[in-house]
């Protein structure tokens, strides 16, 4: 398998990061809305994926964070 086709779940999982942070920042989605928190969520699940399998220890545990503070975020915004 090439380098390109190894690298797509961690390309994906960062530009889906960056969309939802990007679309914040302009003010096209809310930090707290599903759908910023649905894209962040996505995005750490694939780069912590990656980063598992690499073993790269301080990728895991940012992504960990990421997708755990998001998960919480989506659980609070279903409660609204």
């Amino acid at each position: 398998m090439n380098d390109l086709v190894q690298q797509i779940p961690q390309l994906v999982g960062a530009a889906l990061q960056l969309m939802a942070f990007g679309a914040g920042q302009v003010g096209w989605l809310a930090a707290k809305a599903a759908p910023y928190l649905i894209l962040n969520v996505v995005g750490s699940v694939l780069l912590l994926v990656d980063a598992v399998g690499m073993m790269a220890w301080g990728f895991i545990i940012l992504e960990s964070a990421w997708l755990l503070i998001s998960l919480f975020g989506l659980w609070q915004a279903g409660r609204k």
